[in-house]
């Protein structure tokens, strides 16, 4: 399965995080992400846990053995600025189940 997601490399995120668009690919493992020719393949994945992000929302925060990504499926995303999302939880939270087994 693909899904488009929002995704963040790094240990925190905030109000000025400019997040990336990707599709994330599930059919295979090691699950992946893939945009505009960056290409980050969460193997050796050690933890996913549910977290909010400022304003609202569920993020998943994702750490492999190299790095944390925080992961998002956006209902409604608009690049303006920082940008403004609307979280789609209910697949973000499909999305964390899938991560957690």
């Amino acid at each position: 399965m693909a899904m488009k997601v929002l995704y963040h490399i790094g240990y925190d995120l905030t109000t000025e995080t400019k997040m990336k668009k990707g599709i994330l690919y599930t059919e295979k493992s090691p699950i992946e992400i893939v945009s505009d020719g960056e290409r980050i393949v969460l193997n050796h994945l050690q933890k996913a846990e549910k977290s909010s992000i400022p304003g609202g929302g569920t993020v998943i925060k994702a750490r492999t053995d190299s790095f944390t990504v925080f992961i998002l499926v956006p209902r409604v995303y608009i690049e303006s600025g920082n940008g403004f999302v609307i979280v789609n939880r209910s697949k973000t939270m499909k999305l964390f189940n899938l991560l957690q087994s």
